[in-house]
């Protein structure tokens, strides 16, 4: 979009700020006599890509233009890019979590299945004393948790159906 400064109504610095959030897709060029630097600032702050002074040679105003142009597909990919990347990291955290969590309750069935061969709980509750005082040194906070959780679990199930 090619906007004046001053125009009717409104000056094409206002028409910029609200056309941009509504449009954000919109490139936006000033074409303005008005050459004063506080105005180009507060335009491009507004969200316009490039500022030209009348009288323009035709030259002057299609490097604006395409670059304005450049400027907003390059934008857009960014954008495209930023978001693609979002996903991936959501899918791949729910993934890591899964993995942690299948972890946490295989390790607490090889713990329950190791302390039903020995038939002596006082290794199991020696590992998982062991365990918690190296809570965040060794051994991380959530994975603890959800091991220790299941190690409850285990034992719930193991007082559940004595053999």
């Amino acid at each position: 979009m090619l906007c004046d400064v001053n125009m009717p109504g409104e000056s094409g610095i206002e028409l910029v700020r609200h056309v941009r959030p509504r449009m954000p897709e919109t490139s936006v060029v000033m074409v303005t006599s008005v050459d004063n630097s506080a105005v180009a600032v507060e335009a491009l702050e507004q969200g316009a890509y490039g500022y030209v002074l009348k009288p323009f040679a035709r030259g002057e105003l299609l490097i604006q233009v395409e670059n304005a142009m450049r400027r907003r597909t390059l934008e857009l990919f960014h954008r495209r890019t930023q978001e693609a990347l979002r996903e991936r990291v959501r899918v791949q955290t729910a993934k890591v979590l899964e993995s942690r969590e299948e972890l946490a309750l295989r390790l607490a069935s090889a713990c329950a299945a190791r302390t039903d061969e020995t038939r002596d709980p006082w290794h199991e509750d020696e590992g998982t004393a062991y365990m918690r005082e190296r809570r965040g040194t060794w051994f991380d906070p959530e994975l603890l948790d959800l091991f220790l959780e299941n190690i409850a679990l285990m034992r719930a199930i193991r007082l559940g159906n004595p053999d």
